[in-house]
């Protein structure tokens, strides 16, 4: 891994790099305006958006043509059918013929600036596929005022970007932070239409098998909106299908990247039993929480042992065991309270070393 410092990332080329944002949208006509904007108002580069539209029944088109009609970078593809975010993806990417390449959500925003912060790395390491940054998450119509910082760049190996995601076994990118460049995503092919809730970790995965991994690290890269009607909060909502979408994801890319991944097969059983053991951390935790009547406690049991066939052997199968014997109780047992402050401390520690380092 490699730092560097830099107070104001410039772009120091003979050219103005190029870059295709792609703007997926169904039925959020309602946030085209801010979205597009957003990508519109990057500076430092040469900036196109292609707007895919997946036959929505909202006011999404029309938007979508004024936005073209007034200027010439929003070029609009309006699909008759609906096909799916994935596959409306990969009908936007034969559009795309820039240097660098960044998938956009019509819900979420890039911050000021962010496209030249990202690119001016990856015109500085040519060996890095893709980079991402510091997301914000945010509720409401308006996103908040971005948070500035000293500007820092990591450089990570892919092999040892790899090895962290899967001992960790969770997506550490929002989406609207990252920037890949197009020759790489060219390399590995498009987004896989057999994982709806996970396409992304997997790209990001196929990503780093082939290519370094950067970050920008201080200021805010993208804003994720969160809000009741997003496929978070629908379509790819609940615990298993977020296990489930996980579980597909990473073994895929082990799959998809076979002969570019040294040490396949133990980064695999990594990540097996570490999804195991979250799914029966979570099965423990509805009993520390008492809310065992609304977790589907067998049902991550079963995830567990079908993803990792030793999952009787891990710490969190007893501790399950302990909390299933002493029923309703168990949750003031002195280790289970042992363990739920354990378990805040783990996840705050977590949370401020993602903040920090991406990873």
């Amino acid at each position: 891994m490699t730092e560097s410092s830099q107070s104001r990332p410039a772009l120091v080329s003979a050219r103005r790099p190029t870059v295709t944002v792609l703007v997926t949208c169904y039925n959020y006509g309602r946030f085209l305006n801010q979205c597009v904007s957003s990508v519109l108002a990057q500076t430092g580069v040469d900036v196109s958006v292609v707007v895919v539209d997946d036959a929505s029944s909202d006011e999404s088109a029309c938007v979508i043509k004024a936005f073209a009609k007034h200027d010439q970078r929003v070029k609009p593809l309006l699909l008759s059918e609906n096909l799916g975010m994935v596959r409306a993806v990969n009908k936007g990417l034969h559009y795309v013929d820039s240097d660098y390449f960044v998938k956009l959500d019509a819900d979420d925003l890039l911050s000021e600036g962010s496209l030249e912060r990202s690119i001016a790395l990856l015109e500085q390491y040519p060996d890095v596929g893709f980079v991402y940054g510091r997301p914000r998450h945010f509720t409401g119509s308006t996103p908040p005022r971005p948070r500035l910082g000293h500007i820092r760049w990591t450089v990570w190996p892919g092999a040892q970007w790899l090895a962290l995601r899967y001992q960790r076994a969770v997506n550490c990118i929002s989406q609207p932070e990252a920037v890949i460049r197009t020759s790489t995503l060219r390399a590995v092919g498009g987004y896989n239409t057999q994982l709806p809730h996970t396409s992304d970790l997997e790209m990001w995965l196929r990503l780093a098998a082939v290519s370094n991994v950067g970050r920008v690290n201080g200021p805010d890269q993208g804003f994720y909106r969160v809000h009741p009607g997003s496929m978070q909060h629908t379509v790819n909502a609940g615990l298993l299908t977020d296990f489930i979408g996980r579980r597909s994801a990473f073994i895929s890319a082990i799959r998809a990247s076979t002969g570019k991944l040294h040490g396949a097969t133990d980064l695999e059983a990594m990540v097996r039993r570490e999804l195991a053991a979250q799914a029966l951390d979570c099965a423990c935790r509805a009993f520390d929480r008492d809310r065992v009547e609304i977790v589907p406690i067998s049902e991550l049991i079963k995830f567990a042992k079908e993803t990792y066939t030793a999952a009787p052997t891990l710490t969190e199968w007893h501790a399950l065991q302990r909390r299933q014997r002493g029923g309703r109780r168990s949750r003031w047992a002195p280790s289970s309270l042992f363990a739920s402050m354990l378990r805040r401390s783990r996840e705050e520690i977590a949370y401020a070393r993602w903040i920090r380092t991406g990873v």
